[in-house]
This record gives structure tokens, sequence and C-alpha cells, in this order.
């Protein structure tokens, strides 16, 4: 879902919206990878991966909304929606 999303944009030619989904990724791995693989092990750390892989999908779908809701003409490049 993510790389669907990620490809969105950079057709949209709006590559800062994948910069701070993955950056928003990268704080909560930094922050959490550590105690939950040293509490919980294997399931700790693909739990972190997990989480990560929903963040950067909801950051971007919050992101390509509010795009599309600003200007729905000016982000389809002047092309109509159905």
């Amino acid at each position: 879902m993510s790389f669907a999303q990620i490809c969105a944009f950079r057709a949209l030619e709006r590559t800062g919206a994948v910069f701070a989904a993955t950056a928003a990724a990268a704080a909560l791995n930094l922050a959490f990878v550590y105690p939950a693989v040293r509490w919980f092990g294997i399931e700790g750390l693909l739990g972190v991966a997990i989480a990560a892989e929903v963040l950067v999908c909801l950051v971007l779908a919050g992101l390509l909304r509010r795009v599309l809701k600003a200007r729905p003409s000016d982000a389809l490049g002047g092309l109509q929606t159905a």
C-alpha cells in the first residue's frame, strides 16, 4: 500500500511528503525497536516494523488527501475526475 502512495506522490512531484513519512517511521523505529526487542523478542521487532509501515501509510494518506482536497484539478495535472 505504501509503495502505491509513494508512486502517487512522485507522479505529483511532491516528494516532500515521502520524506516526511519516512522520517516519521524512522523516529518510531529509533524510539521503540530496542525496548520492544528487549521485552518481547522477535515479536516486538515485528510489531514495531508493522507499526512503522502503518504509520507511513497513514501519513501519506493524510497528506495525499490534503493535496487532492486543496486543488483537485492542479494535483491531477488538469485532468477531470470521474
